[in-house]
Formats: C-alpha cells, sequence, structure tokens
C-alpha cells in the first residue's frame, strides 16, 4: 500500500516538475511580447467558449508541442513572433505593452502567480 501511493506521489510530482519546466523555459526563451502572441495564437479565437476538459486537453498539446521543439524551431518560432509583433499597428503594441508593465508591477501574491490549474496533470499533489 505505501509502495502504490509513494509509486503515486512520484510520477505526480514528476509531472508537475516537467510542467513547470516546460513554463519556465517559454519564460526564459520568450520576451514577454512574444508569450503574450504565442499564447493567444496557441489558445485561438474560441478559448473561452471551450469547456474545462477541452482547455486542459489543449494546454497538454501546448505543453507537449514546446518540450518537443529543437533549437531551431525555437528560433523560427521566435523570428514568427517577431514578426507578428512588427506588423500589429503602434496602438496595439503600446497597449500590450502597458498591459505587461502593469501585470509585471503587481506584486506577487504567491508562487505560480497565485493561479492553480484546474488541469489534473499540472495540480499539485
Amino acid at each position: 500500500m505505501k509502495r502504490t501511493v509513494l509509486a503515486l506521489c512520484a510520477v505526480a510530482a514528476a509531472i508537475t516538475a516537467a510542467d513547470y519546466s516546460v513554463a519556465g523555459g517559454m519564460r526564459r526563451e520568450l520576451t514577454p511580447e512574444e508569450r503574450l502572441i504565442y499564447v493567444q495564437q496557441e489558445h485561438g479565437p474560441q478559448w473561452r467558449s471551450m469547456s474545462l476538459q477541452q482547455r486542459c486537453a489543449r494546454q497538454q498539446q501546448i505543453r507537449q508541442h514546446w518540450a518537443s521543439m529543437n533549437p531551431a524551431g525555437l528560433r523560427d518560432l521566435k523570428q514568427q513572433l517577431d514578426a507578428r509583433w512588427n506588423a500589429m499597428p503602434v496602438a496595439e503594441r503600446q497597449r500590450i505593452e502597458q498591459r505587461i508593465a502593469d501585470r509585471q508591477a503587481r506584486p506577487a501574491r504567491t508562487s505560480g502567480h497565485g493561479r492553480r490549474s484546474a488541469c489534473a496533470s499540472s495540480a499539485a499533489p
């Protein structure tokens, strides 16, 4: 019984650590502007109308895609995101920059930015 519980805890910890390393990798590799464009692109226009299960499945796909990305793919992605950023109207870029500045100015509430994932694969044990 104890071995089963320990094995389940180890699996949950490994999944959680993998999720954090993927998210941390994205935060290290992309600028805040690139990250915002990337997330909007990956979520798609129907994100808010998706059920919780659909969102969790989509998040898992995004994590898997990010984790499997090689350096050349990352370089291509950054070039694509930079091109989209440069093609944006100046007013839109200023609005996004202000949003990012406001977000960075907020005091950190807790680790994980005060958010908890409802997805089973991301939840801490």
